[in-house]
């Protein structure tokens, strides 16, 4: 066993002990909300009580009471809707330098009690709440939390206008993309791949695959590539191919896909390099 797979392995063994109950913690049992002088404060088991049986307490009247019937339903069903994700992967994601970087700004605004950033606290409850029976629903989360949250909300409103202008950006950017796809395909000639190599038979030339191990000294970090070289080649260039497996993937989870056959009718033409974390 690889050292990467045994912490994998001890993670889901830590963290389904918890969700059995086999370790107890302290779970959150109210929810504050800060806003200037203002503090309130909502009891989580109030919400559980709304979304499993549409019961409203006292202190979630007084957060609901100017809602209509409709947008109390929408509410209700936001607390039980269940996203269906790997909690592996969600642990891979949370962990990256990238996820911990999200986990940071929000978990400014979403703290536990006290004001102190609730990135660790909100990381372990959504993996948590994933491996559980009920799955990953924000009413899970909440449950799930080790101590009581605070949202602090003059914060979080400056976060909901960042992601505003992310989503339009990001919008404008899809759009922009088309225009210029539309528009290369105009001038590009057509291809028939009919009269192209079928890539799903093996080349005319054996690889050999290597795993290299680099480390980035500006930034700290190691990992990992997988090197498929092409043999019975005279010594000349060759382009090199370079597949990236995305954010808080391995090389490994796309073994099947990009398989020795497909590399060995890629080796006519590319050095392959496949990047790990």
């Amino acid at each position: 066993m690889t050292p990467r797979s045994f912490g994998v392995s001890l993670i889901q063994h830590t963290l389904w002990r918890f969700v059995k109950g086999e370790v107890q913690v302290k779970a959150a049992e109210k929810l504050y909300l800060s806003y200037g002088p203002l503090l309130l404060s909502l009891r989580i088991e109030s919400l559980e009580i709304f979304a499993k049986h549409g019961i409203i307490n006292e202190d979630l009247r007084f957060y609901l009471d100017k809602l209509t019937t409709e947008q109390q339903d929408e509410f209700r069903s936001i607390l039980v809707r269940k996203l269906d994700i790997n909690p592996v992967l969600i642990s891979r994601f949370f962990n990256s330098s990238i996820g911990e970087n999200m986990l940071t700004i929000v978990g400014d605004g979403v703290t536990i009690q006290g004001g102190i950033n609730g990135k660790y606290a909100l990381r372990g409850a959504m993996v948590s709440a994933s491996l559980d029976p009920e799955g990953l629903t924000l009413l899970n989360v909440l449950k799930k939390y080790p101590t009581n949250i605070q949202l602090q909300g003059d914060l979080l409103e400056g976060l909901e206008q960042k992601i505003k202008h992310l989503i339009l950006a990001t919008d404008l950017l899809v759009t922009n993309l088309e225009q210029w796809t539309t528009e290369e395909v105009k001038t590009t000639p057509s291809v028939d791949y009919s009269l192209l190599k079928d890539l799903r038979k093996p080349g005319d030339y054996k690889i050999i695959k290597q795993v290299w191990q680099l480390t980035d000294k500006s930034r700290e970090r190691s990992f990992y590539v997988d090197v498929y070289i092409p043999q019975t080649l005279e010594k000349q260039k060759i382009p090199v191919f370079v597949f990236s497996h995305g954010l808080s993937s391995r090389p490994e989870d796309y073994s099947q896909l990009l398989s020795p056959l497909l590399f060995s009718r890629l080796s006519l033409f590319y050095f392959t390099l496949i990047f790990g974390e």
